[in-house]
Formats: structure tokens, sequence, C-alpha cells
């Protein structure tokens, strides 16, 4: 039988802003919080120091699978099957779910995704959800957030039990890069047509965004609701009831997690390449601003024209500041001395071509079909974005090699105690 000890995993690898964000609601609440990486759960870490929950942020499930490998999934399968418990948000979520013929995932239910063609694509914010908990008579309805999730495709299974279903959507929820309560039905289907995308949020009535269920002795939340969203009082409150059912003698005081302003976290730790990665990040930031293609939606979000790269942009920003805000361990000053010219070279190179490809893409706005996530409408500005960002989904380019490097140095920040 697994003997759960109180303490609380969080999985590093592949979550990048994500990562910080459940990172930033887990240490607000003073959690008795973990950071670990792949490497150690195929090296046994789950089954040795047996966890009391297991939780995997947000990003591509994909890559989280790829970086895991089959050892690391075996690993964490039985660590639940022996008692454990699982908590995914998004793409840890979809980490979750059953294989899709081309991707191995954990398998912990017969749930599995929509296929991209069938989703409505590229939402956010806050929807009204119908929420319905084990133990507790009824349905009660809460406001909570999405960030671009992906969509279960059920299968007829008693052992998944709904833990949420989408009901209607908040003032704050967009669709693509529209506001959609502003729109009439009218003009939303003349959107439709423009973008080529599902955009109305009726489709979206029903559907499931959290399950829950048994795999061996231990149990599963898979939610595509980030529930770890700061100031986000209704997620956060149920996110704290979920961490008290699994941990055991975990007591949550006030449970909701303070803004994460971004631009504004103290730096302590001064570094000279760090704070000109912060002027390059911030010099792209302004000029999109200035351009009208991005803008800043919440203290710790950007918002964007669709298909501008403004997730990139947002990601760099949040862990080059989560770094400033740092006490450097001496294992990351020793990384960033040896990395750090290499990163600040390419982000000023990276700085020069984003700024030249957003004003060529403002230009082309008004000639041509807005630019999609997966790639520019214009194909003269293809090649360049692919130069930069690398091919979606997933990532690569100059970004792709800024990103390694400022995540393995966040690594060596957020997985040893601060010296």
């Amino acid at each position: 039988m697994h003997t759960q000890n109180g303490r609380i995993f969080m999985l590093w690898d592949e979550s990048h802003l994500w990562g910080l964000l459940l990172r930033h609601t887990l240490t607000a609440w003073k959690l008795p919080l973990t950071i670990i990486d792949s490497q150690a759960i195929r090296q046994g870490i789950l089954l040795r120091e047996k966890p009391g929950l297991l939780i995997v942020p947000g990003g591509w499930a994909r890559l989280k699978s790829e970086r895991l490998g089959k050892i690391g999934r075996d690993a964490i399968r039985e660590y639940i099957a022996g008692g454990g418990h699982y908590l995914g948000f998004c793409g840890g979520a979809g980490l979750g779910l059953r294989h899709d013929g081309k991707h191995r995932y954990l398998g912990l239910c017969s749930w599995g995704k929509k296929p991209y063609a069938q989703r409505v694509p590229n939402f956010s914010g806050h929807l009204y959800t119908r929420v319905s908990l084990p133990a507790t008579p009824g349905e009660c309805t809460l406001k909570l957030p999405a960030w671009w999730p992906a969509q279960f495709a059920d299968t007829p299974d008693a052992g998944v039990h709904v833990l949420a279903r989408y009901n209607r959507p908040a003032r704050d929820f967009w669709a693509a890069d529209l506001n959609i309560g502003q729109y009439s039905a009218a003009d939303l289907k003349e959107w439709e047509k423009m973008y080529g995308i599902p955009l109305d949020p009726v489709q979206l009535k029903d559907e499931a965004c959290m399950i829950t269920g048994t795999y061996g002795k231990g149990s599963y939340i898979l939610s595509y609701v980030h529930l770890e969203t700061p100031d986000s009082l209704q997620a956060n409150t149920l996110l704290a009831r979920f961490l008290q059912e699994k941990v055991p003698g975990l007591v949550i005081g006030a449970t909701l997690s303070p803004p994460w302003d971004i631009a504004r976290l103290q730096t302590r730790w001064p570094d000279r390449d760090l704070l000109q990665l912060q002027e390059c990040l911030e010099e792209i930031i302004t000029l999109a601003r200035n351009n009208f293609l991005m803008s800043w939606r919440l203290p710790w979000l950007l918002g964007w024209r669709r298909g501008i790269p403004g997730s990139q942009i947002n990601f760099l920003y949040a862990m080059t500041r989560e770094a400033q805000h740092a006490l450097p361990t001496l294992k990351a000053q020793a990384f960033w001395q040896e990395h750090g010219s290499t990163c600040i070279a390419l982000a000023s190179r990276f700085k020069t071509e984003v700024c030249d490809y957003l004003l060529h893409e403002r230009l082309v706005l008004g000639n041509n079909p807005p630019s999609s996530p997966a790639s520019s409408s214009c194909p003269k500005l293809e090649q360049q974005r692919h130069t930069l960002f690398g091919t979606f989904p997933g990532y690569g380019g100059i970004y792709g090699e800024i990103l390694v490097i400022l995540d393995q140095l966040l690594w060596l920040l957020v997985s040893e105690p601060e010296t």
C-alpha cells in the first residue's frame, strides 16, 4: 500500500510560463512544494519518496511525454497505481489521456483529445462552468479560467466522472483575438468566414473541461481549466479544496492566489546580461503595442492579434523577469556565466529580426487574411517566421534556442534552495 507523505511534487519539464504560473500560486500559499524533472522521475523519485500529489502544469503534452520517455511514463503510472494522486492542468491534463495514435501519453483513462479540426481553437478567459463534486449534492456554477486549452473527446466510461462542464463565457472571454461578448451573432459569423475557424462559444456548452477517476489504488484529476490562475477566487478556492483532499495534513489558509505582475517583480539578481535580455524583450513589446499588435491583458499575460507570436514573447519575458526576481544559486550563477553571453547575442539578433517581422505583419494586415498561429498569411514572411520561432505546434528557431537556455537557468533557480 502506498504511504503518502505531505509533500507536493511539480514536474518542471516543458512548462515554461505555465510552470511559473503554478509555482507562483503554490509558493504564495507556502505549500510543501518540490520541483522535479523527468530525469528524477525516470530515476524513481516518485516511488522512493511517495509524495502526496504530483502536479503537471500546462505546456505541450507531446513534448512532456517525449521528455519522460517510456521509463518516466511507466514510473508515473506505477506511482498512481500504488496509491498516488495526479493533477494535470491543460498540457498536464493532455498528458494523462489515452494515446492518440501518433503520441504516447499516460493513458490514465479511456478519454482522449478532440482532433484540432473539431475544436473551438484559440479560446481564452473565464467561463461559467457547471461543477459537480463527489460527495457534494447537486451542481454549482463557478467562473473558471481557460487559457488556449484542447478539448476532451469523451468515451462512454463509468469510471470517468465529469467534475465540470462549460456553460457560457464570462466578460473576459476571447476567441482568437476577439472579445466575444462585444460582437453580435451575425458579425461573429463574418469573423468565422474571415478566420476560417469556429469562434462561437455556444459550441462549448456542456463540454467537459475537468474529469476525475481512479487508476489502481490512486486517482487523477485532468483539468483544461487553470485553477492556479492568479487572482481568480473561485478557481483558486477549488484548487485549494482538491489539494487539501489529496495531500495528507495539508491546510491552506487564504485561498486567493495573489496577482502576478511580472513587469513589477522586485529584481533580486541585478545581473547585467539579464537586464539586457529584459530590455530586448521590452523593446519588442513596446513596438508591438505601438503598432496595435499586442497589449497587456493581465499583469502576467499579453494579448495579441491573431497570428502574431505574442505567446512566445510572453514566455520569454515572464521567464526573464522571474530569473531576475530569484536569489541566484551557485549552479545557476555558474551556468549563466557560461551561457549568458550566448543568450544575449541570440536575443539581440532576435529583437532586431522580430521587430522587422512584426512591422511587416502590420503592413500586410490590411491586404491579406489574418495570419494564424501556425503560419503567416504572407508567403514572404513565412520563412522569416520559421527562422525566428520554428514550426507550429511546438517551438524552434532563435526563440527555441533562447527558451532552452532560459528554461535551464530557471530550473537551476527553482530546484534548489536559494542561497
